[in-house]
């Protein structure tokens, strides 16, 4: 199963919909299922996260070693 699937069920589970605590500090963000990807709240002009972007993510990440610093 791919991170785009896994995230949709997880957000279909929840009403299309979820908070997303950031790792740092108490802020968080919210996000809503969309055909096309995620709506993000706090991301102005474009908040739309593609599912391409979560795959390019993962592709980062398994290249880097898990890390993408």
């Amino acid at each position: 199963m791919d991170v785009s699937s896994i995230i949709r069920d997880k957000l279909i589970l929840n009403g299309g919909k979820a908070r997303v605590k950031l790792l740092v500090g108490e802020k968080c963000f919210n996000i809503m299922l969309a055909d096309e990807g995620v709506l993000v709240d706090n991301l102005d002009k474009q908040p739309l996260l593609e599912w391409r972007v979560f795959e390019k993510t993962i592709e980062l990440l398994k290249s880097k070693g898990g890390s993408a610093i």
